[in-house]
């Protein structure tokens, strides 16, 4: 009986690679008129004249908003939904702008969080905070062409009447996206099934609203399964 000697080769084990930090997109231009903005300290002395941050404090407490929070609190989330609607994006735009952009660093709104969490935040939390902080502001607005008129203090800085008129274009090019799903029966619905065990079914109604007249700018019917952002460019 002869033997066989087999040579063994040492394994090599490299380590893994290391993860990459998550790059930020391309953003997209910020408008001329409020690249001024932009800067923190315009940005955040705007807020305080028009919101002082004792009030939001307070609007925050009453709402109840901190209450159930983790990680996300009205302030930061607040001064992030400021730098979005300047710099654009969907959700998940915003959840890497606040975990790696530096400019919502030096807003004061770094923070990470998933993307699930903020939508669940989105759905869960009272949102009566922000809108009565967005009152103050549109109240403060109305009464700048009077203050200008005789001389007064100017509130949110020293706006002109072109500057009202471009922030109420801004408003009425702002879009609102929306999906709901419509829950179908799965005994008649077997194409629009998505899930086979718990026997679920249904579609997605894609919404686009215009903020100008507040109405349904253009809809979509689409399948429940899978991730909204890719209609974004449809819609």
């Amino acid at each position: 009986m002869t033997t066989q000697e087999t040579s063994v080769q040492p394994e090599l084990v490299r380590p893994a690679p290391r993860r990459q930090k998550k790059q930020v997109g391309k953003r997209r231009p910020v408008a001329p008129h409020l690249k001024a903005v932009m800067g923190p300290r315009n940005l955040g002395q705007a807020l305080d004249q028009a919101v002082p941050s004792r009030r939001r404090r307070e609007i925050a407490q009453q709402s109840g908003y901190d209450a159930q929070a983790e990680k996300l609190t009205f302030e930061p989330y607040l001064r992030a939904l400021l730098v979005r609607q300047i710099v654009g994006g969907t959700l998940p735009d915003l959840q890497s702008g606040m975990a790696h952009d530096p400019l919502y660093a030096v807003h004061g709104a770094q923070l990470e969080i998933s993307v699930p969490a903020l939508s669940k935040a989105n759905a869960r939390r009272p949102a009566q905070a922000f809108w009565d902080v967005l009152a103050e502001v549109m109240a403060a607005v109305d009464a700048l062409p009077q203050a200008v008129r005789i001389g007064r203090g100017k509130p949110l800085g020293a706006a002109t009447p072109q500057a009202l008129r471009e922030i109420g274009q801004l408003w009425e090019r702002t879009q609102i996206f929306d999906a709901t799903t419509l829950a179908l029966p799965p005994q008649i619905a077997r194409w629009a099934r998505t899930r086979t065990k718990r026997e679920r079914a249904g579609v997605k109604v894609q919404l686009r609203l215009r903020a100008g007249y507040g109405g349904i700018d253009r809809v979509m019917v689409t399948g429940a399964k899978g991730n909204d952002n890719p209609y974004f460019g449809a819609l």
